[in-house]
């Protein structure tokens, strides 16, 4: 009867563990984020990080040395998704995104566009997304930014799973990003998957002797 019981919590916990939901979403915006980067603090190497566990990481700097990145209230005159922020990165400043602790994640979808309404000729043409997944596949998605629309286009994304990383490039310009949904691993899950695989494993073996 015991050895039933025993058998019996593990196939419970492990069929828990294959119900349960195995990533959780997140939505990343720039809205609650006090304003950084004024002055041209963020340079190479430096990184907005959100209060999601999201980096990111500006990864070059321009030829004379000026890109930045800014995050947080949208400036005035900016091409916006109508939100009260976003992230600009100016002067062909490439962004390195990244979660915290080195975890895989997927991305879904995003808001991206230009710049300075004002003159959409210091805009970027194209933004290039290079994904890296843990299996070391590498992804590419190039996109047309559209400097008749003040707005921000909505990009779907299909099979970026996986990611260790999203870098974002263009050759020069500005351009902005907002409303990154992701989803991230459910450690709880994988956990309680694990120790019920153990478990019957266990039981097995002791039925076994």
């Amino acid at each position: 009867m015991k050895k039933f019981l025993t058998t019996l919590t593990f196939g419970m916990a492990m069929l828990a563990g294959l119900a349960a939901p195995s990533a959780h979403a997140v939505l990343v915006t720039f809205d609650t984020m006090d304003q950084q980067g004024a002055g041209g603090t963020l340079n190479a190497g430096d990184s907005i990080v959100t209060g999601l566990g999201f980096n990111f990481t500006q990864a070059n700097n321009g030829p004379n040395g000026t890109a930045t990145l800014f995050a947080g209230e949208t400036f005035p005159g900016y091409a916006s998704n109508g939100s009260p922020g976003s992230l600009l990165a100016s002067n062909g400043a490439n962004i390195l995104l990244n979660y915290s602790g080195g975890d895989t994640f997927n991305l879904l979808s995003l808001d991206f566009g230009g710049g300075n309404l004002g003159d959409p000729s210091t805009w970027a043409s194209t933004l290039t997304l290079t994904g890296l997944t843990a299996d070391g596949d590498m992804l590419i998605d190039v996109e047309t930014i559209d400097s008749s629309f003040t707005g921000l286009s909505m990009l779907s994304l299909s099979n970026w799973r996986n990611l260790t990383q999203v870098t974002f490039s263009v050759t020069g310009g500005d351009y902005s990003l907002d409303s990154l949904n992701l989803t991230v691993p459910e450690p709880g899950s994988a956990l309680l998957l694990a120790l019920g695989l153990m478990g019957m494993a266990v039981s097995r073996k002791r039925g076994q002797d």
